[in-house]
């Protein structure tokens, strides 16, 4: 933690002298985990962010019926590529 708090203030202090300032209310401090850009990071990994919404269109995409459709929906859970355990396997007759 001392050390944390060490880099912490050497990072705010570069701040302050380019006149750049941090919105605290933006700010968490000493988290075991953070989401940034629909991903969580923590010390061990990277892991996706769950989200409803997307999850939900994955689930409700139309099927596929032309070479364009499937490539879009390739490329819409291609996204997905590193954290589907099997990838490869599981999408290997589409390709």
């Amino acid at each position: 933690m001392a050390q944390h708090v060490q880099y912490l203030r050497a990072m705010l202090r570069v701040l302050r002298s380019h006149e750049l300032f941090a919105m605290l209310s933006k700010c968490t401090f000493a988290e075991k985990e953070v989401e940034y850009l629909g991903h969580i990071i923590s010390g061990e990994e990277v892991a996706m962010a769950i989200d409803p919404a997307k999850i939900s269109i994955i689930q409700s995409w139309p099927q596929l019926k032309t070479i364009t459709q499937l490539r879009a929906f390739l490329d819409l859970i291609g996204y997905y590529i590193m954290f589907i355990h099997g990838y490869g396997i599981i999408c290997q007759p589409l390709f």
